[in-house]
């Protein structure tokens, strides 16, 4: 009796030992492991190309306007009606990820950007479509930075959120600094500084590229 009390003794005093030791072991900054997980991957590169079109569509969206004969004023107003619609998508997409799914609300944002592109921006000749599309865009689509931390925390928890998460956000760097040369050129050289048709097609192709790519975490 006495020798099982000193068994379950030593066996309790083990459990508290790797109890402590499992909260006092530091974590690596960044677990090199992660690297060749696929999903990890697939959301850099969404982040990646995300960061190309809404750089695009930040920089270029009032510019285009001026083709048309629209007044600085109204075109100016352009980016605080996407400011504002951002603010309540924010909201409606945290909403929709609690009810249906971080996945789908990150998905659907990829693939409305694509839409939104070449169904209004692209054609737009007139201040009505061009705030539609603002209002839309801030709306649906640019909420792709806020929905890709919670579909990371449910692919791969807590634990790791801080060091994947801010190696995924880190694509965005890229994606702002090669899609601003790279539309820069697009400008100058295809569309000659006219009606940035090219550079628009570019914009759209970029999202429907980011789409696809997200479109591989549902399997």
């Amino acid at each position: 009796m006495q020798q099982q009390q000193q068994q379950e003794q030593q066996s309790h005093q083990e459990k508290q030992l790797h109890h402590t030791h499992s909260h006092t072991t530091p974590l690596p900054l960044i677990d090199l492991k992660i690297l060749l997980d696929l999903p990890l991957w697939i959301l850099f590169f969404v982040m990646f190309f995300m960061s190309i079109g809404i750089n695009a569509v930040s920089g270029y969206v009032v510019a285009s306007t001026h083709y048309y004969g629209i007044s600085t004023n109204k075109a100016a107003l352009l980016p605080t009606i996407m400011s504002i619609t951002h603010a309540v998508g924010n909201i409606v997409s945290g909403y929709a990820a609690d009810k249906v799914s971080a996945l789908i609300v990150l998905l659907v944002s990829l693939a409305s950007s694509g839409v939104f592109t070449f169904a209004l921006w692209l054609p737009a000749t007139n201040y009505a479509m061009f705030a539609t599309f603002s209002t839309l865009m801030g709306l649906v689509a640019m909420n792709t930075n806020n929905t890709i931390p919670i579909v990371t925390v449910q692919l791969y928890g807590l634990k790791r959120i801080p060091s994947i998460t801010g190696f995924i956000l880190l694509s965005s760097v890229f994606g702002a600094l090669g899609g601003n040369y790279s539309l820069a050129a697009i400008y100058d050289h295809i569309d000659h500084r006219g009606r940035f048709w090219y550079t628009i097609v570019f914009t759209g192709v970029t999202f429907v590229i980011t789409a696809l790519t997200g479109l591989a975490l549902a399997f």
